[in-house]
């Protein structure tokens, strides 16, 4: 077949139909780690490198799975003064090439004495290829890291609870993550605790 893609015994016609058999996923390797040389017969071989363990992982996180459904990711820690716990319902779909952030509760609790103000930050991020992300009112967004930020704010207070909901991630996808960061300022002195 001249103009198809061969691949590991198997031919295809299009870098498409390659995709489609092997996912997203796939053909990003593709594209990002083989390197395309022209044989005889106007076959195109492409020929991928291993790559480490470490690839695409970002960290410090909490990630979701990629299988298609809803998937709920949590965590909690605490230290400092501070406790900090956050649930979150994500929907994966398309084969791992579509996210949606279904519901999200963040929480930071101050456990010392007396009371103080409060920032927190629940933060949702993905890693892929060629992502767009689409950012809800009252969220803010960051294209270089594909990510989504809901920042809650409170006074005189010993918690506060911050929701999210409405963000959607488009693109071969490979983690969908999450983590809280809560800043207190109590009587003076300030106080740090990241959840991941």
């Amino acid at each position: 077949m001249e103009g198809a893609i061969r691949l590991r015994g198997r031919c295809y016609r299009t870098r498409s139909d390659w995709a489609t058999d092997r996912g997203p996923a796939g053909a990003a390797l593709a594209d990002s780690t083989g390197d395309a040389t022209s044989s005889t017969g106007g076959t195109l071989v492409i020929r991928t490198q291993a790559q480490p363990a470490t690839a695409g992982v970002v960290t410090p996180q909490v990630s979701s799975s990629m299988a298609d459904g809803n998937h709920t990711i949590s965590a909690s820690s605490s230290g400092n003064h501070i406790s900090n716990s956050f649930k979150s319902t994500v929907n994966i779909a398309n084969w791992g090439t579509y996210a949606e952030l279904l519901s999200g509760t963040a929480t930071t609790k101050w456990t010392g004495s007396g009371k103080g103000t409060v920032d927190i930050d629940n933060h949702y991020w993905v890693t892929g290829l060629f992502v767009t992300v689409s950012v809800p009112f009252g969220a803010s967004g960051n294209i270089f890291n594909e990510g989504v930020d809901y920042k809650g704010h409170q006074t005189n207070s010993t918690k506060t609870t911050d929701t999210a909901s409405g963000a959607v991630w488009s693109g071969p996808l490979f983690t969908f993550n999450e983590n809280e960061t809560a800043d207190w300022s109590v009587s003076g002195n300030s106080y740090h605790l990241t959840t991941n």
